[in-house]
């Protein structure tokens, strides 16, 4: 998928699964972007704007009232490559 016209991006995956968070990092370092791998303990208001949840649920009251006040970008999981690629060159 790296037929878009974009530089390569400093990017911060965070997930609970290690194993996920480097499945996504693999992706995205294939894809030529440097990836660290990180927490975020809180969200940071100028990173709401570039933010996006790669999440197994959203079903929880707090949750779903956190995405719809912040209108951050959801990829549910499981998911294929070619949407996560999607996901990400949308935030870019």
């Amino acid at each position: 998928m790296a037929d878009h016209d974009t530089h390569p991006r400093h990017i911060l995956v965070v997930d609970d699964d290690l194993l996920v968070a480097g499945l996504m990092a693999d992706i995205l370092t294939a894809e030529g972007h440097v990836v660290d791998l990180g927490e975020l303990e809180r969200v940071q208001p100028a990173l709401l704007e570039r933010l996006g949840i790669v999440s197994g649920t959203t079903e929880p009251a707090e949750y779903a009232t956190f995405l719809a006040e912040t209108h951050i970008p959801v990829l549910s999981k499981p998911f294929n490559v070619t949407d996560f690629l999607r996901f990400v060159q949308r935030m870019l």
